[in-house]
């Protein structure tokens, strides 16, 4: 998948895992607050599992400032294997199952 639209119907398969889908994904000039954020955070209620999604397609690259949020969600992660960080770059259906994975795992 590679863009938007498809990432986000795939992202909404998801929900009937019990997952909460947060798009931060816009044309729109994001708050300043925001504006490195990444693009989509998911949580699962169910298994406590949080999921951070960076949507990098064609010749997209990560700014300084996206740079600075992957490094400091990774560090994060190292110490808590609930949280996940993914770079989408067209590889969203594979995201998404691993995610269906991590949260359905007993």
């Amino acid at each position: 998948m590679t863009n938007k639209a498809e990432t986000n119907k795939a992202l909404k398969q998801l929900e009937k895992f019990g997952c909460r889908i947060f798009n931060f994904s816009s044309q729109r000039k994001m708050p300043l607050g925001v504006k490195a954020f990444v693009d989509h955070h998911i949580i699962s209620t169910l298994s406590g599992h949080t999921f951070y999604i960076e949507d990098k397609f064609g010749r997209d690259k990560l700014s300084d400032a996206q740079k600075s949020v992957k490094l400091d969600l990774l560090s994060c992660a190292n110490h808590n294997e609930k949280l996940s960080y993914y770079i989408n770059d067209g590889n969203t259906q594979a995201i998404v199952d691993d995610i269906i994975v991590k949260i359905t795992k007993k």
